[in-house]
């Protein structure tokens, strides 16, 4: 993955800022005294991507604290509350963001990915209904427009501060919390020459679990969550998709989804058809082989890989025939 390493103070996630609002009389060059218990000399220290206060004198640059530890020091709270008390300045940290209190014992736990959210542009809307989606089934899935993003990944000490320009697309897809406490995203910029998928999901995310509730006739499972908004506009039945595509759901995964559907699986396969081996239907073999699953993809004479550019494509009428043909394969 690359990651831009940006050193732009403006981009900082208006760190400067939040420092001014705690200590209004704070410079970013050279000492000043606390206030307001005006006694010890400190200063600004920006390593990191980030910037740190640190009391003058101290030899252990690793103590120096962010502005999160400021607010706990000063007025005696805990992290949540500090969080509290900084949203009541208008100043929104979410947990996430925050690095100093994670572990990082695995790739999960390691990065921190966050987003300020925007309404959904003229262009955003353009992009979603090509394909015969609505932003009212983004909205129902708690899909975000995203202006601006921030990546932590410690184990590297990359970090990413990206502002999305006014006319570039960018969309947040949640997974909800891990067991560390983190919040699991995917941010999706589908037009990004570097940046296109922005992910610190774990292995148990299954995507759009969270959205079916009784059994249908068949579970579809899908690569992309784009694929599943687009598949939700031709079928009835409930649809899940990979966290990762080339990944495979793990026996308890499998377990834990046997109970969406009545009749049979069926996997929604990328047909890389400019490609020789062709990895998106040698990887559908893989997972029948696995675990016995049934498979299906578009024909190669389409040159369409996945379903959302089919639509794209061919329209409504056409996919809907598609995806009727395959569904009376299932019964034959």
């Amino acid at each position: 993955m690359m990651i831009y390493h940006s050193r732009k103070l403006e981009d900082t996630y208006n760190e400067q800022d939040i420092w001014r609002s705690l200590i209004p009389h704070v410079s970013f060059s050279g000492f000043f005294k606390l206030r307001p218990e005006g006694k010890a000399s400190a200063t600004m220290r920006y390593y990191n991507n980030k910037w740190y206060l640190k009391s003058f004198g101290d030899p252990n640059q690793d103590k120096a604290e962010t502005f999160i530890d400021y607010t706990m020091r000063m007025y005696n709270l805990d992290f949540n509350e500090a969080l509290e008390y900084l949203r009541n300045m208008n100043i929104n940290v979410s947990k996430q963001y925050v690095t100093n209190y994670t572990d990082a014992k695995d790739t999960s736990k390691d990065i921190i990915l966050d987003i300020r959210a925007r309404p959904f542009t003229k262009h955003d809307e353009k992009y979603w209904n090509s394909m015969n989606v609505s932003l009212s089934q983004l909205e129902a899935k708690q899909i975000q427009s995203v202006q601006y993003i921030y990546m932590n990944i410690k184990s590297s000490g990359f970090i990413l501060n990206y502002t999305v320009k006014s006319n570039e697309l960018a969309f947040s897809y949640p997974h909800g919390y891990n067991k560390s406490g983190i919040y699991m995203r995917t941010v999706y910029m589908p037009f990004h020459p570097k940046l296109k998928f922005l992910k610190n999901i774990d292995n148990t995310v299954i995507q759009n679990i969270h959205f079916q509730k009784e059994p249908t006739e068949y579970l579809w499972t899908m690569n992309a969550f784009k694929d599943i908004l687009v598949l939700e506009n031709f079928v009835d039945d409930n649809i899940i998709g990979l966290n990762t595509e080339g990944t495979y759901l793990s026996a308890n995964q499998i377990k834990q989804t046997d109970k969406l559907f009545t009749k049979e699986r069926i996997y929604f396969a990328d047909n890389d058809y400019y490609k020789e081996p062709n990895p998106g239907l040698e990887y559908a073999k893989k997972y029948h082989k696995r675990y016995g699953l049934n498979y299906v993809f578009l024909p190669s004479e389409h040159k369409v890989t996945d379903i959302s550019e089919f639509v794209l494509k061919y329209g409504e009428k056409e996919t809907a025939k598609q995806i009727n043909s395959f569904r009376a394969s299932f019964s034959e």
